[in-house]
């Protein structure tokens, strides 16, 4: 089902990035297997509780990450610049965390630490000066505002008629195929109307 290239991180070797100055890491590809190379055969539970650490390390700031035996993608929240000085590695040095993944579960008594961890790809990212946050609340509302072309992501948002539109046609597929249990409910809601309804004496 998987045909991955799995970079494995150990005591004694780091990965360097080149070409890359300015992008950003907001993400990482990992996949830890068994020591062998093989894919583990663990459940969901044990998978859970072997744990692998990433250290990634430039001249500003070290971040410490665990993943477990999962094939998975995860943020990398502090988002750290890459430059000259990064280093990628195995976080050999025992040091704390500073990021946790919610599959990662370190603080049960089945825990085991893994003595590699293996990569994938990371996810880059080129800031863009012009998409800085900024404050709503000083936007005018009654003025219409023009997007610059490359920061415009309008075309991420989904077409909203259509999605109202097959709402429609599916409540009518529904109704045409279940006429038997809408009527049924329409006689019950009735029924259930008129008993609650008071005579009038």
């Amino acid at each position: 089902m998987y045909n991955e290239i799995v970079y494995r991180l150990e005591k004694g070797n780091s990965l360097s990035f080149n070409d890359c100055d300015g992008y950003e890491i907001i993400g990482m590809h990992s996949w830890n297997l068994e020591n062998s190379g093989e894919i583990t055969k663990l459940g969901f539970g044990m998978a859970s509780a072997h744990c692998a650490f990433i250290y990634l390390r430039n001249k500003n700031n070290g971040i410490v990450k665990p993943t477990s035996k999962f094939n998975i993608f995860c943020e990398i929240q502090a988002e750290p610049k890459v430059d000259n000085n990064l280093i990628v590695k195995f976080n050999d040095e025992n040091l704390d965390n500073t990021e946790f993944y919610h599959a990662a579960f370190t603080n049960r008594p089945d825990y085991v630490a893994l003595p590699y961890f293996d990569l994938i790809a990371f996810f880059l990212c080129k800031p863009n000066p012009k998409m800085t946050l900024f404050d709503l609340s000083v936007i005018p509302t009654d003025i219409d505002i023009e997007i610059d072309k490359d920061i415009d992501r309008s075309y991420l948002i989904p077409n909203i008629v259509f999605f109202k539109d097959s709402m429609e046609f599916i409540d009518e597929y529904i109704g045409y195929l279940y006429p038997n249990i809408i009527k049924k409910t329409e006689a019950q809601i009735l029924s259930q109307l008129n008993k609650n309804t008071p005579q009038k004496l």
